[in-house]
């Protein structure tokens, strides 16, 4: 985890076990990144080209 530490340390600030812990952050992710690319990724296909980038 980037700024957070381990998969195990932060379990352990939830006090979950680490298996838990990876599940649910995994399962959120998989169900808000369609969204967040719906949101972000395609809202900028108007907005910007590959020439601009």
């Amino acid at each position: 985890m980037k700024c957070g530490g381990t998969w195990d340390m932060v379990a352990r600030i939830f006090k979950v076990k680490t298996l838990t812990f990876i599940k649910t952050i995994t399962g959120f992710i998989e169900v808000v990144t369609p969204k967040l690319y719906e949101e972000w990724v395609t809202s900028q296909l108007d907005v910007t080209t590959m020439g601009a980038l």
